[in-house]
């Protein structure tokens, strides 16, 4: 009997000793497939990251030669404005020549005018000594 009641006992806490490592061998098995998840989810972010970081450069690189354009457009924006004042500044010279030119053809024009009314005077005057001669 006594080896009976021995036996049973080694039974019974072998049982439980098999419960147990049953449980931790399922604690494990759920440990593992939790870090597999992690680590799934970790590397999706670290793929996502690569995209990010590429989609990143690209922008840079374009906002680079955006930038570069620009100054060039800023660059022959400002020679085309200096151009612009070169040019204004020489239609207003010519405009002041021009200016002076007609206020001289105007005064030429005055005074050829006055010629010409002495002249016609002159030979109005002429005339008419001349036809007082022929009659006398």
């Amino acid at each position: 009997t006594r080896v009976v009641m021995v036996t049973t006992r080694v039974v019974m806490v072998t049982t439980r000793v098999v419960m147990v490592t049953t449980r931790v061998v399922m604690v494990t098995t759920r440990v593992v497939m939790v870090t597999t998840r992690v680590v799934m989810v970790t590397t999706r972010v670290v793929m996502v990251t690569k995209r990010v970081v590429m989609l990143t450069t690209r922008v840079v690189m374009v906002t680079t030669r955006v930038v570069m354009v620009t100054t060039r457009v800023v660059m022959v924006t400002t020679r085309v404005v200096m151009v612009t004042k070169r040019v204004v500044m020489l239609t207003t010279r010519v405009v002041m020549v021009t200016t002076r030119v007609v206020m001289v053809t105007t005064r030429v024009v005055m005074v050829t005018k006055r010629v010409v009314m002495l002249t016609t005077r002159v030979v109005m005057v002429t005339t008419r000594v001349v036809t007082t001669r022929v009659v006398m």
